[in-house]
């Protein structure tokens, strides 16, 4: 039987919408964004390689309006105007197309669903196989017997695939009578009206009864609740416009046929061209594999085999012990390190040779029982002479989690030197190439078998301790392996772009210490907390109530949906972008009514009570009575740690309510106190290192009151005469500087004019003109290099600073010159932890450290050793730089203790 020719049509901007809001932004070296690009590019190389179609139609939108917009002035109004970001990608799409030897269509006065719409029927009229890939639903009423929907709705490559049986199955209509549907219910994206008052489920409801908006109509009278029938009476013109401006045209004549969109294969040569242009380096490999070239390995593809004897481990480590080395990974049931239970040690020496000590396996699916293993404790007894000797250097990815799964069963890891999520993070903190599988793909050209692989997903997903016997094995040997055959490479890279000394003296030596302060944990008041939730659900209570009063409706404030049609439908406030509630919004809104504040207090009191108060007793670890927050190491760009589960960086600081939630951070029983020592205007006085300005200089060596200095030399008055208002302001000047904010910025900050915020601005660098010439100097770097350096020798790359958008172009300006500043402080709390652990650990100060948020350290400390803690901790940190840079402003650290973390008092 002959096979059917394949016909493959692309909604070339719905998809392009879809990757530019959902794919991390993305540029070319020279500052142009490619997200978009990169997700079409994507799609298509997976389409064209699996789909292998006959023809291919892209189609696009029309230059002008449609004849939907002559039908109904308002279609679409409410769409926002096309990002810039998302516009600048328009010449490269085009350029992908060339490159890809495809033919773009077009209809004037059509969509570009109308066009896919044409080319869909008539390829069905020729007897074609059919399939529509877009990011968008609406193209779902094209389903039909041979016409196929991919509709992209998670990652890049995720398609699901739609029968007209599945859309009828999800949408309650058979395809053809979507755009009914929308007749009745209409659709906010597209500013179709519908028929006011009939939501989703009512339509839903009468379509399921009547089939079609013409059967519903012919038989009105039958509809049982008189409103309904009322509300459908009062809008069949409006159903009936909705239901015309929903469908999509499949009779438009085009000018090109089917026949001339032929496709005879990629321009492999000229694609490449264009992929290297924009260093889209992942792409690049699949198309040379596709063209011919050896195809990436399923594995690393190494000598790999389990280890189930006593002799052979020994063997393994005395080779560890004897070349000073050791890669390790740990295969667990969970990522919580005081639950999980270890499944399996992967170890390796040299790269193409690895082992596996399973510990913990069971019978498979099929029932197969794994090889008899050696018992866990004797593994573990086994290892920890090796494991815990520094003088084997430790190496694996994100090597945190082995620290702490470990030291939860009593073994404490030593010696740790290398990592390669850490040392990828380094070498290119603006790319989120940190797992290890991408990073063997990107380096190696090595496509290794994933965890999903293995185990599966959702309702299917097996643990990996359920995982084929063999496959587990090859799969555990080859992440050690990998992490070794990545190590030159990546250390490669940190030397030639003078990051060794960040890697070795900083981020490697941190590892221990965040892994000990996560172990360690913090204790929690339940008891407080519950009365805070108490007392915010009382608040919360009352806010509903006012808003009740005030409106006159009863509403679900946690509903968006119901928020946003009390504010556009019934108060009739002006409509924002696609009546989004969020607090942006509302902040907007907050003048044109007086129950949008009360929406607003509600938003942040349901969100503290939601995110800590309630939820932080819902995180105390069982076995320890503690809380564990995870001390990100690799998320920001600057260099900063970031916290999660919880957030402890989010907590409010100066509101009562923050406060409130701070007082439940507590020491343990038995004599201990909360110690914490924050730094005090770090940023400010690293600005006035970096930048060598005099003036500010001289005031951090007398210890001068830096806001109030800077408010005298701005106003012009003694610093005996500064106000608190003036004090205020120069403040917020001061760090509005650090964050790059310009007239604009500034004039919201303090509520002022942008041509006062000018003056002021101007006013302020005619005082401190090192400070205009550290900018103007960052500026200029970032612009010849592309990155710029911390104190320590960081780099932030900026490809923004570079950008032909303006407002992209100048918010990179802003992100260089914070990174400088930012980016040098986080590397100087970080030393202080790395010494400040190292005392701990060698005996010499007698603390736990137990949090950090921004630029303070939290500690446990025993209150009869706590002054010398505290004059320890003091040192260690107004000295943590020390043998890196002589600092010409001193650093100050403020300690303070207490019962709490929010009454905290000065110790000295």
């Amino acid at each position: 039987m002959k096979q059917k020719k394949k016909l493959l049509l692309v909604d070339v901007f719905g998809l392009m919408y879809k990757f530019y809001f959902t794919l991390p932004r993305m540029t070319a070296p020279d500052g142009t964004p490619t997200n978009a690009v990169f997700g079409l590019a994507r799609v298509m190389l997976k389409l064209l390689r699996e789909s292998k179609p006959d023809y291919l139609v892209s189609a696009l939108e029309s230059i002008g309006e449609t004849f939907r917009h002559e039908q109904f002035s308002g279609y679409k109004a409410h769409r926002d105007r096309m990002p810039d970001d998302l516009r600048a990608q328009l010449p490269l799409m085009e350029e992908l197309f060339e490159a890809m030897g495809l033919s773009a269509a077009r209809a004037e006065g059509y969509e570009a669903d109308d066009v896919i719409g044409a080319y869909s029927k008539a390829g069905e009229k020729a007897g074609l196989d059919v399939a529509i890939i877009t990011g968008d639903r609406d193209l779902l009423q094209l389903a039909a017997p041979n016409v196929m929907v991919l509709l992209s709705r998670k990652g890049v490559t995720d398609l699901d695939a739609y029968t007209p049986a599945r859309v009828e199955e999800e949408f309650g209509v058979k395809p053809e009578h979507i755009p009914d549907r929308k007749g009745l219910e209409g659709d906010s994206s597209d500013n179709i009206p519908g028929v006011k008052g009939i939501g989703k489920k009512t339509a839903e409801q009468l379509l399921r009864e009547f089939k079609t908006l013409d059967g519903l109509y012919e038989r009105l009278e039958k509809v049982g609740k008189e409103r309904i029938r009322k509300l459908l009476e009062d809008g069949r013109d409006s159903a009936e416009l909705s239901r015309r401006l929903a469908t999509i045209r499949t009779d438009i004549e085009m000018d090109k046929k089917i026949e001339d969109f032929a496709f005879t294969g990629v321009r492999t040569e000229k694609l490449a061209e264009f992929l290297k242009r924009l260093d889209m380096r992942s792409l690049l490999k699949e198309i040379a594999e596709d063209a011919g070239a050896p195809s990436a390995a399923e594995g690393a593809g190494g000598e790999y085999a389990a280890v189930t004897d006593e002799k052979t481990l020994n063997e393994l480590l005395n080779e560890a012990r004897e070349k000073k080395r050791l890669c390790i990974d740990v295969e667990t049931t969970g990522l919580d390190p005081h639950t999980c239970r270890i499944v399996g040690v992967s170890l390796a020496v040299e790269p193409g040779r690895a082992f596996y000590v399973p510990t913990g396996h069971e019978p498979d699916r099929a029932g197969k029982k794994p090889p008899r293993m050696l018992p866990l404790d004797r593994v573990l007894d086994l290892l920890r002479p090796v494991l815990e000797d520094p003088q084997i250097a430790k190496k694996g990815h994100n090597l945190k989690f082995d620290m702490s799964v470990l030291d939860a069963a009593g073994v404490r890891l030593r010696g740790v030197e290398f990592d390669s999520m850490i040392a990828a993070y380094i070498s290119e903190p603006h790319k989120r190439r940190r797992a290890l599988k991408p990073l063997a793909e990107q380096l190696l050209n090595l496509r290794l078998r994933t965890y999903k692989d293995l185990c599966g997903e959702g309702k299917n997903e097996i643990p990996f301790s359920m995982a084929p016997f063999d496959d587990a094995v090859q799969y555990a040997c080859s992440d050690v392996d990998v992490v070794l055959k990545l190590e030159p490479l990546l250390i490669g890279e940190l030397e030639s772009k003078g990051l060794t000394r960040v890697f070795r003296e900083i981020e490697m030596p941190l590892v221990p210490a965040l892994a000990r302060m996560e172990m360690n944990g913090v204790m929690i008041d339940v008891e407080h907390l519950r009365g805070i939730s108490r007392k915010l659900a009382r608040r919360e209570d009352r806010i509903r109530a006012d808003i009740e009063r005030l409106t006159g409706v009863e509403i679900n404030l946690n509903s968006p949906k119901q928020v946003g049609e009390l504010l556009f439908d019934r108060l009739k406030l002006p409509r924002q972008r696609r009546d989004s509630t969020d607090v942006s919004v509302l902040e907007k809104l907050k003048d044109e009514h007086p129950a949008v504040p009360l929406i607003i207090e509600h938003r942040h009191t349901n969100k503290l009570r939601s995110t800590y108060v309630d939820a932080l007793p819902e995180m105390i670890n069982a076995r320890t009575g503690r809380i564990h927050s995870s001390f990100n190491q690799t998320i920001t760009a600057t260099g900063r740690l970031s916290s999660s589960d919880p957030n402890l960086q989010n907590i409010p600081v100066r509101t009562e309510e923050g406060g409130d939630i701070r007082r439940a951070f507590v020491p343990p029983p038995g004599g201990f106190k909360i110690l914490s020592a924050d730094y005090s205007q770090v940023e400010i006085r690293l600005l006035a290192h970096l930048a060598g300005e005099p003036s500010l200089i001289e005031a951090f060596a007398r210890g001068e009151d830096i806001h109030t200095r800077t408010a005298s030399e701005i106003f012009g008055v003694k610093p005996g005469d500064v106000t608190p208002d003036m004090r205020w302001r120069a403040k917020t000047i001061n760090f509005s500087l650090i964050y790059g904010k310009k007239e604009f910025g500034l004039s919201q900050d303090l509520g002022i004019p942008r041509k006062e915020a000018g003056e002021f601005i101007e006013n302020y660098f005619a005082r401190y003109p090192k400070l205009k010439d550290f900018e103007d100097e960052t500026r200029e770097h970032v612009v010849r290099d592309g990155y710029v350096t911390t104190i320590f020798g960081r780099r932030r790359y900026i490809p923004e600073a570079a950008s032909g958008n303006a407002q992209q172009r100048e918010f990179g300006f802003r992100a260089a010159v914070n990174a400088r500043i930012q980016g040098t402080s986080a590397d100087v709390i970080k030393l202080a932890m790395i010494r400040i652990h190292d005392e701990i650990e060698n005996g010499r100060l007698d603390a736990r450290m137990i949090m950090q948020v921004h630029d303070e350290l939290v500690f446990e400390a025993p209150a009869k050793k706590l002054r010398a803690a505290a004059e320890r901790v003091k040192e260690l940190m107004e000295t943590a730089a020390d043998g890196y840079e002589k600092m010409s402003v001193p650093l100050s650290v403020d300690v303070s203790a207490g019962d709490n973390w929010r009454d905290c008092e000065p110790v000295f």
